[in-house]
């Protein structure tokens, strides 16, 4: 023990430069990062078939029905609906969400994010678009809404969980 702590008194300001040195440039990443926010609602899907005849018949027949909730996913995530989310959010004009157009950067940061997530198993959904052939700022838009989207059930229930992430609180809570 004695010899392991003479030979750190020994390092000591090697030991202190390369500790400053590391906490300086993870300072320096940290503070050139944009911080990013993620709003959430949570749906549930009502499956049972309403009868007004009794209230065991009505409150009955909870069964899970995993197609019809991989189908209300799939409609959440259909370009149709996230083409009209876009144009009531006017997302078009928006630099964040395709009014400019990716730069080589932002394509590589985002393929490599993709591919980030595949291995950890975040992103399980190989259909989603990550690349724009249309490159009209409404298609970017409506690509780069179905990128920051997350939709996923919530364990063995009923409920959807519709998550967005933007760089503005209230744009992701819209």
């Amino acid at each position: 023990v004695r010899g392991v702590l003479r030979l750190f008194n020994r390092r000591k300001w090697l030991l202190a430069g390369v500790t400053a040195l590391v906490g300086a440039l993870a300072g320096l990443v940290l503070t050139q990062l944009t911080p990013e926010y993620r709003a959430t609602a949570l749906v549930m899907l009502d499956t049972r078939k309403v009868r007004v005849t009794n209230t065991p018949d009505v409150v009955g027949g909870l069964t899970l029905d995993i197609p019809a909730m991989q189908t209300e996913i799939e409609v959440l995530r259909s370009v149709n609906l996230l083409g009209r989310v876009a144009d009531k959010l006017r997302l078009d004009q928006d630099p964040e969400y395709g009014a400019e157009p990716i730069s080589p950067v932002g394509l590589a940061v985002r393929e490599v994010r993709s591919i980030y997530e595949s291995w950890i198993g975040l992103d399980a959904d190989t259909g989603r678009a990550a690349h724009v052939v249309d490159d009209t700022p409404r298609a970017r838009a409506i690509a780069s809404l179905d990128w920051r989207l997350r939709v996923a059930t919530r364990s063995r229930s009923y409920v959807i969980a519709v998550s967005l992430d933007s760089t503005v609180p209230a744009k992701a809570k819209q």
